[in-house]
């Protein structure tokens, strides 16, 4: 079989105006008072790329006045730039389940193991914050360090 020497179409331009870029976000951090400066610069550049393709903007300029004049974009652009907040340890049962029965059985298990070490992952979280929860309620009590 022979196979088909095709282009392939990039999704869109690489943006290299600083100038706008930052002006973009800023004007995100006035107007809707969300501040990114956190995130990383090309997870943003990426994700604002899309919303321009996705809009038909051939620039973050041209942007910039399309969310001058269309609100509804504006939370488009909220919607891709910004993280869901997960529910799950804001559900008091299941955090319950966890530090009550699920962490205390992990527990048990690895102390009959040599390394006794227990790693864990919590995924889409931006940070250690939720473990760090479920690490101090789970020790009280219960003589673990």
């Amino acid at each position: 079989m022979k196979k088909e020497n095709r282009q392939v179409e990039k999704p869109f331009m690489q943006m290299k105006d600083d100038g706008e870029f930052r002006f973009l976000l800023d004007k995100i951090r006035r107007n809707r008072n969300i501040d990114l400066s956190e995130y990383r610069r090309p997870v943003l550049e990426r994700r604002i790329q899309h919303r321009l393709h996705q809009a038909g903007c051939a620039n973050y300029w041209d942007y910039i006045m399309l969310l001058n004049r269309d609100v509804e974009e504006y939370d488009r652009l909220i919607e891709t730039l910004t993280i869901k907040v997960s529910g799950f340890f804001r559900d008091p049962k299941v955090f319950e389940l966890l530090g009550n029965v699920v962490v205390p059985e992990i527990i048990s298990r690895k102390q009959t193991e040599t390394v006794k070490k227990i790693r864990a992952w919590s995924c889409g979280s931006a940070g250690i914050s939720r473990l760090s929860s479920l690490h101090t309620d789970t020790k009280r009590g219960k003589g673990i360090d």
